[in-house]
């Protein structure tokens, strides 16, 4: 399958912004449990199952688009790397600044 060089390039770069963003909501210790897609081609489903994404048995959905998911707290992949670590940062850092408060309200 030929796949369109402009549409490869415009389909790289919204990645890159979705991570960027990802990772910033990871900075403001914002918890996201999960990333959810639909997939209605060949193409869709290997891109899902290859981002780590498991299929999800949920009744209702067109018999035509097969539901994924992601658990991002559970599942570390090149989507959910940076902003694990961007969270686990964030988590970090209020611990010690409570910490601090509370060793000055003693």
């Amino acid at each position: 399958m030929a796949v369109d060089p402009e549409k490869k390039q415009a389909a790289i770069y919204l990645l890159g912004k979705l991570l960027a963003y990802f990772e910033d909501l990871g900075k403001q210790g914002i918890e996201v449990e999960g990333i959810y897609a639909t997939a209605s081609t060949r193409e869709g489903i290997n891109t899902c199952r290859s981002a780590g994404m498991q299929q999800m048995n949920t009744p209702d959905v067109r018999p035509d688009w097969i539901p994924f998911e992601l658990k991002v707290q559970e599942t570390r992949t090149i989507f959910t790397k940076d902003y694990l670590r961007a969270l686990n940062i964030y988590k970090r850092k209020r611990q010690r600044v409570e910490k601090d408060i509370n060793a000055l309200n003693i």
